[in-house]
């Protein structure tokens, strides 16, 4: 009887723990932080996780355990995938909180997702990228990172 108590404990315990690492604080999509850069151009984009909504930078975060990941939709899709940082010459990359493009192109237009995370914390916000073409003359304000 006591080993078939410990098998359900021990079942219900790792149901419990996996709920705990799957939920996940989601700030949503942050409008106030509208990127757009210019294609062909060197982009360097900071996750707003550190800058607006935790209390604490990335060092603190990566040496109590926890991992930065990057996602992106593409415009006009649903789909969120994870950034490949691992292609061979791949334009982007990561550098502790920072993302970069080496150059951007127009294609990079979508909402990019910084989370972080460990087994039993979980906190992410999303922030829209546009990559607007040159012209010979463009007069619009553009909102740089």
């Amino acid at each position: 009887m006591t080993l078939l108590w410990c098998v359900v404990s021990l079942y219900f315990y790792g149901i419990l723990q996996s709920d705990a690492s799957e939920r996940c604080d989601d700030w949503g999509l942050d409008t106030m932080r509208q990127i757009q850069v210019f294609e062909d151009e060197p982009a360097r984009i900071k996750c707003p996780l550190f800058e607006h909504f935790l209390k604490f930078n990335y060092s603190t975060a990566h040496s109590a355990g926890l991992t930065l990941i990057w996602y992106w939709t593409r415009q006009d899709r649903d789909l969120e995938e994870p950034i490949n940082f691992r292609l061979p010459e791949n334009r982007i990359s990561k550098e502790k909180d920072v993302l970069w493009f080496r150059p951007t192109l127009l294609n990079d237009t979508g909402n990019y997702t910084c989370m972080l995370r460990n087994t039993t914390y979980c906190s992410k916000v999303a922030f829209p990228l546009e990559v607007v073409q040159k012209d010979s003359c463009f007069n619009s304000p553009m909102k740089l990172p």
